[in-house]
């Protein structure tokens, strides 16, 4: 069905919800506020891992989406935004790594998606898809 609305070699970028049907396109981000959601779930978990875990990359979401939404309102190609905020990508991507292969399902999902974003947020398609070169 994607194939026929977007078609196989659809050239722009995705942002979907992580559904597997996307998974053949090699330019997709996940939706922030669906990682949001599963953050935010995890920050009010019992589980004390999970919480901990949720809460911090909620905070660093929050830090990050100012960020971009600051550089959008600046002109194209003054915005920095991997220079200034590369140190709190990586931090972000060393908390993913860590709990990828988490024993806590939700909290090993969530690291998971948000490395593959963290991935792609961090290459030059960052600064494509935000105007910031």
């Amino acid at each position: 069905m994607t194939g026929s609305i977007l078609g196989n070699e659809f050239p722009g970028w995705l942002m979907s919800d992580g559904l597997k049907v996307y998974r053949r396109y090699l330019k997709r981000l996940r939706c922030w506020a669906h990682l949001d959601r599963k953050a935010k779930g995890l920050s009010e978990s019992l589980d004390g891992e999970a919480r901990q875990f949720g809460g911090q990359v909620l905070a660093i979401f929050e830090i990050l989406r100012r960020a971009v939404y600051q550089a959008r309102e600046t002109p194209p190609g003054t915005s920095n935004l991997r220079q200034v905020h590369g140190d709190l990508l990586g931090i972000l991507m060393l908390a993913c790594q860590e709990h990828a292969d988490s024993s806590h399902e939700k909290t090993r999902a969530l690291a998971r998606e948000a490395l593959s974003t963290i991935g792609r947020l961090s290459g030059p398609s960052f600064c494509r898809i935000r105007s910031c070169q």
